[in-house]
């Protein structure tokens, strides 16, 4: 199973969802002129906040969220498969982490991948956990009935599709900053996903328990530095036997690069056996798949929102008091 081909499946996946959501609130937004489709559940894997809000509605209200069901589900499915097999989804299937290494390629095509100083990469690669930790206070000082109301609030009922318009009718600033981003991500390797990803870095902090790692073995490297040139991710895989950083995104790069002497492999902690690339894609992949479809079976996928109330809702997106409470 080729990591490409996975990627690149996921990303027209997620091209088709975003065409069909964009066709489902075009129909009502022209009062059912324009083409009539279903809404896709799976675009709500774009909603990471109201996903944390809803684990938190679980966990203190025990109700699970009827407005974003998916969203939670997605969200658990990614943090699943963190724990037990690291940050695979960031290379394997995330879309943005696929747009993320499609444009740094691109950008070695036609100028030079910068690497920062090391004094410059740490203090930048904690912004994304500070984006997180600012994410987990503000839900955590969220009592009950304050996550219960934003559960009910009318921008949570239309956060898909307040985040379509976002990206339909960008503002100067909005492009502005897309086009920065798209810059420097033609310079540096996986830029987005390096610095300001807070998905990323929760999924980071979960891997630490992963069941599967990159290790090599010192008595066959030649110390050609093959695998750390390919690691996207700038990571010294040369200065250790067990590759335990919360960077890693499984992606397997390094281990494709050692060919001539196979010193590095996947092998599972206990016990320690090597695995092939494709198996642990496959067993990511499938797992993920396998959790959303239980999901789907369990009735935790589909919103409770009704076509009558999307179609009296959707013609007012732009209204203030679908803004941010």
């Amino acid at each position: 199973m080729k990591r490409n081909y996975i990627q690149y499946l996921f990303l027209l996946f997620n091209v088709y969802i975003g065409i069909r959501f964009f066709l489902f609130v075009r129909s009502f937004e022209t009062a059912g002129t324009t083409i009539s489709v279903s809404r896709p559940p799976s675009v709500e894997a774009y909603l990471p906040i109201a996903a944390l809000i809803s684990l938190k509605h679980l966990i203190v209200n025990r109700i699970f969220d009827p407005v974003h069901p998916a969203a939670l589900i997605i969200f658990l499915a990614i943090s699943v498969s963190a724990v037990l097999l690291r940050r695979g989804f960031c290379s394997w299937i995330c879309p943005i982490g696929t747009v993320s290494e499609l444009t740094y390629k691109l950008g070695d095509k036609v100028a030079t991948n910068l690497r920062p100083y090391r004094f410059i990469d740490i203090p930048l690669r904690s912004l994304k956990y500070l984006v997180l930790g600012f994410f987990f206070y503000a839900i955590l000082n969220m009592s009950g009935n304050t996550v219960q109301a934003f559960i009910d609030s009318p921008f949570n009922k239309l956060a898909d599709v307040r985040m379509l318009m976002f990206f339909t009718n960008p503002s100067s600033l909005t492009i502005t900053v897309l086009i920065g981003f798209f810059l420097m991500s033609l310079v540096i390797k996986n830029f987005w996903c390096r610095y300001l990803c807070p998905y990323g870095a929760l999924l980071g902090l979960l891997s630490k328990t992963g069941l599967v790692r990159v290790e090599r073995n010192e008595k066959t490297c030649i110390d050609c530095h093959k695998c750390e040139d390919a690691c996207p991710s700038y990571i010294k895989v040369t200065k250790s036997n067990k590759v335990t950083s919360t960077e890693c995104t499984m992606c397997a790069e390094c281990v494709m690069a050692c060919q001539e002497t196979q010193s590095l492999s996947l092998k599972t902690v206990a016990p320690r056996t090597r695995i092939a690339t494709r198996v642990y894609g496959l067993v990511l992949v499938g797992g993920f798949l396998v959790f959303i479809l239980i999901a789907q079976i369990a009735g935790y996928w589909q919103t409770n929102i009704t076509q009558a109330e999307y179609s009296q809702r959707i013609p007012a997106a732009a209204n203030p008091e679908y803004g941010h409470p």
